[in-house]
């Protein structure tokens, strides 16, 4: 799965890092992905400038890792 946001502050050298989210009552942060790339996504018909976006990959092996180390950690 491919999450993309233009609220992240990822950089050149984050790849792999934790992406968080947040959701309301909740009181800390979720792992939803690890930084994987940025990109510039430009509207068709261009009237504004192009988007930057940051983009985490995610998935069932993500959430198996997370699952395994909370049972072996915890």
């Amino acid at each position: 799965m491919e999450l993309e946001t233009d609220n992240g502050d990822a950089t050149p050298g984050d790849s792999g890092g934790p992406f968080f989210a947040w959701w309301d009552g909740e009181n800390w942060p979720s792992l939803v992905g690890v930084t994987s790339a940025q990109e510039q996504e430009w509207d068709f018909p261009w009237v504004q400038g192009p988007e930057d976006n940051n983009v985490a990959a995610a998935g069932s092996p993500m959430i198996d890792l997370v699952s395994w180390a909370q049972s072996n950690w915890a």
